[in-house]
């Protein structure tokens, strides 16, 4: 029997390089810190593998899955974002093209300096011999059910991966111990 994931709650904020003068343009200096929130909090011991929530207050804006530490994953996508903003160039006209690059996460556009500086980063956290297919369907169940409950897809999603073996087991999962967190309903909205 699988116990329920471990609950930790982050805070992402912007900063800013030590270079920051070096760069006129403040998104090729943006960088983050992924603070764990709550006295009790304790952090992840081990290799594990993670469901995440990034939110700005009650908007959903991405909800993903790794097997990288959170802090690691964050790294990667705000990397791939300054290389993106680095490979876009002025064009004649002064609109900005795209040169080359990967975009990294769409909602890191949150965090850049005219946007308010945090997101709140929820996890949810499952011991590492978990099936990555287990994890993917519970993810799946938490988009889907924040496509249903707010009448739209969280704003950076672009895929979820739907398991229908592991369906049912996703969803008491979420039921039990995520939505009553997301502060998302626990029926099944007509499903």
């Amino acid at each position: 029997m699988m116990k329920g994931p471990v609950h930790r709650e982050y805070l992402l904020t912007r900063r800013f390089t030590k270079n920051s003068e070096d760069y006129k343009d403040a998104n090729r200096r943006i960088t983050f810190s992924l603070v764990l929130q709550g006295k009790k909090a304790i952090p992840p011991s081990g290799p594990e593998k993670v469901v995440y929530v990034v939110r700005k207050k009650d908007e959903f804006l991405y909800i993903g899955e790794t097997e990288k530490n959170i802090t690691d994953r964050f790294e990667s996508s705000f990397t791939n974002y300054r290389k993106y903003y680095h490979a876009l160039s002025e064009s004649k006209d002064g609109e900005k093209v795209k040169k080359r690059g990967n975009g990294g996460y769409k909602w890191i556009k949150w965090l850049v300096p005219d946007k308010p500086p945090s997101l709140r980063v929820d996890t949810f956290s499952f011991d590492s011999t978990t099936d990555r297919e287990i994890i993917q369907a519970i993810e799946a169940e938490i988009v889907f059910m924040v496509r249903m409950h707010h009448k739209k897809w969280p704003i950076g999603q672009h895929e979820i991966h739907f398991f229908e073996e592991n369906r049912e087991f996703a969803l008491g999962i979420c039921k039990e111990h995520i939505f009553p967190v997301l502060n998302l309903p626990i029926d099944d909205l007509g499903r």
